[in-house]
Formats: C-alpha cells, structure tokens, sequence
C-alpha cells in the first residue's frame, strides 16, 4: 500500500504560505493609523499597513507564478487541488493589498 502524503507537502507548499502572506496582515500591523473624534464620535479612521501590502504583494507575485508555471516544461503537471489554492492565494492577497492601503476595513 503505497501512501500519497509524502507528495503532498512539495506540491501544496508555495500556495499555502503565499495564503499565509495573506492572512498575517489582519494581525500584523507596522504602518500608520491616524483616527480623528469630534465630540466623543469617529469621524475620521485611517491606517496604511506598509507590512501588509509587502507581504500581500509577495503572496500574490508567488501565486501568479504557480499559476503560469504550472504545467509548462520542466514544471509539475497542472493539479486542481493546488490550483484552486494559488487562485485562492491570488484573491486573497489581492484583498489584503486594497485594505491594507486602507480602502476598507475588515476587524477580525
């Protein structure tokens, strides 16, 4: 009985840390934040994550490399599981850039 485990790792590798780039911002903060109270009330919140946009755009440069290469010569047959990943990675890094520029807010 052969197991499949072993080749899991390699191949789901790069689309899983580029969703980790994806997820760290929402709790890592290095930026600015600037919130503005007028008579007890928010009238004006702002933040810009420099980390955030770094690390998502890393995240998404690493999934849109997986899904051009994939399949091509001298690279790994194009899988689903690992494409479905990538493009997951890809959306998600793509969300994390706009909010950590500040566009919107998302509180977890």
């Amino acid at each position: 009985m052969t197991s499949v485990q072993p080749d899991l790792w390699p191949r789901l590798r790069r689309p899983l840390v580029a969703i980790l780039l994806g997820i760290l911002p929402f709790w890592l903060f290095i930026g600015m934040s600037q919130t503005t109270t007028i008579d007890g009330e928010v009238v004006q919140d702002s933040s810009l994550n420099v980390l955030g946009v770094i690390l998502a755009i890393a995240g998404l440069i690493m999934a849109s490399k997986m899904l051009r290469d994939d399949g091509s010569y001298n690279h790994p047959p194009r899988w689903w599981p690992r494409t479905l990943l990538a493009v997951l990675a890809g959306l998600l890094c793509a969300f994390q850039i706009v909010q950590s520029l500040g566009f919107y807010k998302v509180i977890l």
